[in-house]
């Protein structure tokens, strides 16, 4: 009888967490959606850095899988498109882009699908490149409730728990959509042929939407954004990125801390650059969570990027370290350049 007490009690508070754990999912689209590699995860929170490549036009798809081993996998993808728009003034530009994310998590199926368009302009003054961007978004989220069970659904008479019991539960709808707007800026500066800096600071969720499945009210709050990038050429053909990343939402906070190695390695053959790369993500006030182990291959005009997070957090038990993997692969048109200048003949 004490075994069949534990088991039963273990269910229950293994169903609790579930729900209490989709709950949270469905109240924080915007903490949830994360990308570790930095290529997508800047770009995805901060509009500016999307301006942040050489070239004259810019394509990224991103995907992560993660928490497999846990149970459903949360799987996110991302496709974003940008483009410079050239003046005839050297030193100011305008660039847009869009943005496309979805995302789908748990049991309930949660899905959320973002549109989004990115908006702003660059100042460039001698060393330093100044920018502002805003991004209006329409976002939509759904979820299944089919097939969940409910801690107050578990019958004692079949051992189990019956879907056809009342969950007790009163959902509003399945479905909800809401407009909000994110606002970016960028710093950039080049002090020497071997360093330069760009940073970005943003605002997530300036409207505060309602967000809720529930017949309650309950606003997105504001999340605030903050990367620091370092280029440092260390030798010849070897270059290192530290990277900071910065992001709270409330009482959730994330932080992204590490660097890249970039290897020119041209004299191999194909490819152009193999960019290795070790990152950690942690709080404030916590331990920290992943060792994100990954690197990217710059061949032509394509990049890809390939990583896993380790996790190492007190969810390792459950995970055996196991956390996300994920695929970034980025195309870039290079800058059309007048390369000859031709006098035209007078006589036509």
């Amino acid at each position: 009888m004490n075994s069949i007490n534990f088991t039963l009690m273990t269910m229950l508070k293994a169903s609790s967490c579930i729900f209490i754990l989709l709950l949270s999912c469905q109240f924080s689209f915007s903490q949830d959606v994360h990308f570790s590699q930095r290529l997508a995860g800047d770009r995805q929170r901060n509009a500016t850095f999307a301006d942040h490549y050489d070239g004259n036009l810019q394509a990224l798809l991103a995907y992560r899988q993660q928490w497999q081993s846990i149970g459903v996998p949360f799987n996110t993808g991302m496709f974003m498109l940008h483009k410079r728009f050239q003046l005839r003034s050297p030193i100011f530009q305008f660039f847009g882009g869009i943005q496309l994310l979805n995302d789908q998590s748990g049991d309930a199926k949660l899905r959320g699908t973002h549109f989004g368009l990115n908006l702003g302009a660059a100042l460039h003054l001698g060393q330093n490149t100044f920018r502002a961007a805003i991004s209006p978004s329409y976002s939509i989220k759904s979820f299944d409730p089919n097939g969940l069970t409910f801690p107050i659904q578990y019958d004692r008479n079949i051992g189990g728990f019956n879907e056809n019991l009342s969950n007790a539960e009163s959902f509003a709808g399945n479905n909800i959509n809401f407009f909000d707007v994110d606002l970016a800026f960028g710093w950039e500066r080049q002090f020497s042929e071997a360093w330069s800096i760009t940073t970005g600071a943003s605002v997530l969720n300036l409207m505060e939407p309602e967000e809720s499945f529930f017949a309650q009210a309950n606003q997105l709050g504001r999340g605030y954004g903050l990367q620091v990038l370092a280029k440092y050429q260390w030798k010849s053909k070897l270059q290192l990125l530290p990277y900071l990343s910065y992001y709270r939402n409330n009482n959730a906070s994330e932080t992204l801390i590490g660097s890249a190695i970039a290897m020119n390695v041209q004299e191999w053959g194909k490819i152009d650059i193999i960019q290795p790369f070790l990152y950690t993500r942690t709080g404030i006030d916590r331990n920290i969570d992943a060792l994100i182990l990954g690197s990217s291959v710059h061949v032509g005009k394509l990049q890809l990027g390939v990583s896993y997070d380790f996790n190492i957090s007190n969810l390792e038990i459950a995970s055996n370290y196991q956390g996300g993997l994920e695929f970034t692969l980025v195309y870039t048109e290079p800058l059309k350049r007048l390369m000859q200048k031709r006098i035209p003949c007078v006589r036509y």
